[in-house]
């Protein structure tokens, strides 16, 4: 991951995710991390812009958008609880063979535990093999106390 000026769709720069999957099962993810109450359940809205070029409606990757309330240490951490439900059409862009930006939104609930502490999670999984890029911009999150 780096930044790039390349592309954005808030301010001048986001966040290039550029992946070379061998395996049919890469990960590559952002995390973020913030304090909340301890102990209490939390619904947690994480919305952001991807810009995606796979425009065929075959081999699409996944989108991976959760939040957690310990620190993801391992790739399947990341994706606990995300489904291909969530985003089933994927990092499909509508048929466009060039970037096209994508606004998504995802609206969870979680617990927070003793410390307090959720950590925010986005990012691509590789489900077919071969080199692709992404981008990421604009990412809000809205966390209320329920």
């Amino acid at each position: 991951m780096v930044s790039s000026d390349e592309r954005a769709t808030n301010g001048l720069s986001s966040a290039k995710l550029y992946m070379d999957n061998l395996t049919d099962a890469a990960k590559i993810w952002l995390e973020r991390s913030i304090k909340v109450a301890p102990n209490k359940s939390h619904q947690v809205t994480i919305s952001f812009d991807l810009a995606s070029s796979d425009y065929g409606e075959v081999n699409l990757f996944s989108i991976l958008a959760n939040v957690l309330p310990h620190d993801p240490t391992t790739r399947d951490d990341v994706t606990a609880g995300v489904s291909d439900g969530d985003f089933p059409e994927g990092t499909h862009n509508g048929g466009v063979q060039d970037f096209v930006w994508l606004n998504k939104s995802l609206t969870q609930s979680v617990t927070s535990r003793d410390d307090g502490m959720l950590y925010f999670i986005l990012g691509i999984w590789g489900t077919w093999e071969g080199a692709r890029t992404y981008y990421f911009d604009y990412l809000r999150v809205t966390v209320r106390e329920e």
